[in-house]
């Protein structure tokens, strides 16, 4: 089986591992999970929204020079490795096309919308949902 990187942990339990540990956080509800493939792992629900979070490239470019102090070109290489590295996990664990914006509420442009109102929408949602 293979590796997803700690010595001895296979790719099964960790996954076994990741299902269990989402499932229970949503099940307890009002939390927000980033990440970690779960709108593709947890089942749709009254309660659950996903959204696909995108920036202009030349923002994330500038983002990850400023946090890890990178040039503008390992910042690059940087963005490309971990899309690429993202892409291909949820291919491979969740069997879903990442890209494929069907698999989202909605996807948002947080260069054009602020955190405030993702929020918002978010809880709008939410509500008609009920």
């Amino acid at each position: 089986m293979g590796r997803t990187g700690g010595p001895g942990i296979s790719t099964y339990k960790y996954m076994h591992c990741l299902r269990k540990t989402l499932f229970t956080i949503a099940s307890h509800g009002n939390a927000v999970i980033l990440g970690r493939g779960a709108n593709f792992l947890i089942p749709p629900g009254k309660r659950t929204v996903g959204l696909c979070l995108i920036a202009p490239l030349e923002v994330r470019v500038k983002k990850i020079m400023q946090t890890r102090g990178l040039s503008r070109e390992s910042a690059l290489k940087h963005i490309a490795r971990t899309e690429r590295e993202h892409r291909l996990w949820v291919k491979k664990n969740c069997h879903a096309d990442i890209s494929d914006p069907a698999h989202f509420h909605m996807v948002i442009n947080t260069l054009l919308v602020t955190p405030e109102t993702i929020v918002r929408l978010v809880k709008e949602i939410i509500g008609a949902k009920s």
